[in-house]
């Protein structure tokens, strides 16, 4: 019996192709023989024949990218299109008109990056920012981050109309000049349809010419294998931090694919050809190709951090944090800092941290993840560690992460009877698991509220952990006895080399201890 979802539905739909006659593209591209070829993965097809596994696969994928259930004639012909000439479809689904020059206010331009990617508006000012259509108005964007019209929005929405209007026509056009073997292949995957030969789909109607996946699962299995295999999803399609719960069912087959889904879905929404994108650091792997490593949307201007979402993620939160666990486990790098992500985002987070081999550093810095945050010169919510201890189970496993950064989180406060008291509920075990994982170096936990109790926990932890180097527990109130802890680990430890002790009530005879130590191998910032 299959151990997984994945692996049911590949032996599922082996066995209904195959019933009917249909030969089995190979699953993994990098090995396939025969009379066909892939060049990188899913990019072009070339040979004597073309798999009809391979179009139903294309099929799938374009329908889902679309957000269609119902398919059409125009998506398999789109489907053909991007099988063989994907840069021919790609121009005909640009709808605005090619522009060389400089950028300026009044330009009717699409955005190519930040959390509004896809979107289209009006460049209101420089630096830029864009009004958008809706009325809202972008971020600070840097010229790379947009593509101008070089028309002003009337002109620029009267080209787009008229582009679209075209584009069914032009992609017709463009499947007359296919290879036979090609079009041949379209052709008797719509004579299987309508003769009930292909139970993958179930025929709608005939004029004008309908049909959708006999089980929207097949659409989704098949719109995953086909991220796995690299292919390069439609700009509409925006970045999978803001995907719609449309994409939650995909990202979870995908999960199951591995680490190899993890890389396509970064290639997936990458654009080769923004070379202006920096610190775009992806993992290769099998099957990936290297103009495609840089990813296409918020990259920071941190050079530390790869994938910078500070304050992007959006659209349907469960699905993006599903996103976020997948691309985990193809970047080295993330940051997720700003995004009010509580504890049962950090449980996902978790997760992608537990099944990544590559990531090095992860910022979940300015978050909610016990459920309390300081707001209005108040605190509110209500404290819960399961986030926190699913963290922990994952950072005593991790052997690649060596940067963390958990400040401005207030792990350490929690309420008894409206009453605000240091919790220690979550730190024990981050503690923990802090001491025990050998790949960590660095730490940030300030501004947390941790007290002396929290101060002592993660002092010890550095104490018995001689991979760790360098901590940030400022803002913290540690007090007298979480200072002397801390002076003890940096005496214990001769790893540690650096440590940010301000805004903590250190008495003066903690810090002249700590005065001490500085001068020898440690900086003591007081």
């Amino acid at each position: 019996m299959p151990e997984t979802t994945v692996a049911l539905y590949d032996q599922a739909t082996a066995v209904i192709l195959e019933r009917e006659g249909i030969a089995i593209l190979k699953r993994k591209l990098a090995n396939t023989s025969g009379s066909f070829k892939a060049l990188n993965g899913w990019g072009r097809i070339r040979g004597k024949s073309v798999p009809l596994d391979g179009m139903v696969q294309a099929v799938f994928f374009e329908a889902h990218a679309a957000e269609r259930r119902v398919i059409t004639t125009f998506h398999l012909e789109e489907a053909a299109l991007g099988l063989f000439a994907p840069e021919v479809l790609a121009a005909i689904r640009c709808d605005l008109p090619h522009f060389e020059g400089r950028a300026a206010k009044g330009h009717y331009v699409e955005i190519l990056a930040g959390p509004h990617i896809g979107m289209r508006g009006v460049v209101s000012a420089r630096p830029f920012r864009v009004v958008l259509s809706d009325g809202r108005m972008s971020d600070m964007l840097r010229e790379v981050d947009f593509r101008s019209s070089g028309l002003d929005e009337a002109s620029g929405r009267q080209f787009e109309t008229s582009q679209r209007a075209k584009r069914r026509a032009a992609v017709s056009a463009a499947c007359a000049n296919l290879p036979a073997e090609l079009r041949e292949t379209l052709q008797a995957m719509l004579r299987r349809v309508a003769a009930d030969k292909l139970p993958l789909f179930t025929l709608l109607q005939s004029e004008p010419y309908q049909m959708q996946s006999s089980h929207l699962s097949f659409q989704e299995y098949y719109t995953a294998r086909s991220i796995a295999d690299g292919r390069r999803l439609p700009p509409n399609v925006g970045a999978p931090w803001r995907w719609s719960s449309w994409w939650r069912n995909t990202l979870r087959l995908g999960a199951e694919m591995g680490d190899r889904f993890g890389r396509g879905l970064l290639r997936a929404v990458s654009d080769e050809s923004d070379g202006a994108v920096s610190g775009g650091r992806a993992v290769s792997g099998e099957g990936s190709s290297p103009e495609l490593t840089k990813p296409r949307s918020e990259l920071s201007t941190r050079s530390e951090l790869d994938l910078e979402l500070k304050g992007k993620i959006g659209g349907d939160l469960p699905t993006s944090m599903l996103a976020v666990a997948q691309l985990m486990r193809a970047t080295l790098a993330i940051g997720l800092g700003g995004n009010k992500l509580g504890a049962d985002e950090l449980l996902m987070v978790a997760e992608g941290l537990r099944r990544s081999t590559c990531l090095t550093q992860l910022d979940l810095s300015a978050n909610r993840l016990c459920g309390v945050w300081f707001e209005r010169g108040d605190f509110c919510g209500e404290y819960t560690s399961r986030g926190l201890v699913g963290l922990a189970t994952a950072l005593r496993a991790s052997q690649c992460l060596t940067k963390l950064d958990l400040s401005q989180n207030s792990l350490g406060v929690s309420y008894l009877h409206g009453v605000r008291i240091a919790s220690m509920e979550g730190l024990v075990g981050l503690a923990d698991a802090v001491s025990k994982c050998a790949s960590l170096k660095k730490l940030g936990i300030a501004y947390n509220g941790i007290g002396a109790m929290g101060g002592k926990a993660i002092a010890e932890a550095f104490g018995r952990n001689p991979s760790l180097a360098e901590l940030d527990i400022s803002g913290n109130l540690v007090g007298l006895k979480g200072g002397k802890a801390i002076a003890d680990a940096i005496a214990a430890n001769p790893s540690f080399t650096y440590c940010d002790l301000r805004f903590n009530s250190l008495d003066e005879d903690t810090r002249m201890l700590l005065r001490d130590l500085s001068r020898q191998t440690v900086k003591v910032i007081l």
